[in-house]
């Protein structure tokens, strides 16, 4: 007998178990009140790279006449950066949506609650409700931004790493709370464009989890950007000055 699973989340983990399970016979719905793809494809690594892409081109540029080449001086198109990066994003989007579809995966677009521990509500982008009555429920409903409790962290300088993918012009400065993978990867992007940048991070080390070895080597790569971080420091207010 045919199951039907219903899968909340179109992340990562939502549209590849859709897949998967669509290829192994099962009846999929997929529900997603956002965006295909989740935060992975539309405001993490997916953007990111495209935008280190786009960095690392601009620094090889300007560090061409240590070489003996010159091409004149480089100029960066933040807009143009940011609609490389966009245009990334959505043909990947595209190509889940594609992949869903080939695979007869049903898609609804919209937010899922639990009636009981069997039903579904949905409600749809156009507040349509629908029930399921699943056999399973794969929840795959993936993470929120944390904003942590700083004073100040509501002042409109203050950006989080969503946000921070769709600034419209590139600061002289910037402080990054968090020496995380996330935020040594932004650190790496707008120093390689150019900006001032310092990490603030809590602990002792950043990069939390990974090898040590790689950490130190990646410490000193930051050094040479000259990049700042200050490690064992706690962020305890926010503000211009």
């Amino acid at each position: 007998m045919q199951k039907h699973i219903a899968i909340i989340g179109g992340g990562p983990g939502g549209y590849v178990a859709a897949i998967r399970g669509a290829q192994l016979g099962a009846k999929i719905t997929l529900i997603e009140k956002h965006k295909m793809g989740g935060n992975c494809l539309n405001y993490g690594c997916i953007p990111t790279k495209a935008l280190y892409q786009s960095a690392s081109y601009f620094k090889s540029v300007t560090e061409m006449r240590d070489f003996g080449i010159h091409l004149g001086d480089a100029i960066l198109d933040m807009a143009g950066m940011m609609n490389k990066k966009q245009s990334v994003v959505k043909e990947l989007v595209t190509g889940v949506e594609q992949l869903l579809k080939r695979n007869g995966v049903e898609v609804l677009e919209g937010e899922a609650s639990f009636l009981d521990g069997k039903t579904l509500r949905v409600m749809g982008k156009d507040k349509v409700e629908q029930f399921l009555t699943p056999d399973y429920i794969v929840i795959a409903t993936g993470s929120e931004t944390i904003i942590p409790n700083i004073k100040g962290v509501t002042s409109a300088h203050i950006l989080t790493s969503q946000e921070l993918l769709d600034i419209k012009a590139l600061p002289k400065s910037l402080t990054i709370v968090g020496g995380g993978v996330i935020g040594m990867e932004f650190a790496g992007i707008f120093s390689a464009l150019g900006t001032e940048v310092t990490v603030i991070e809590a602990l002792d080390q950043i990069l939390t989890g990974v090898d040590s070895e790689l950490v130190k080597r990646f410490s000193a790569g930051l050094k040479k950007q000259g990049i700042k971080v200050h490690k064992a420091t706690k962020a305890l207010e926010l503000k211009r000055v």
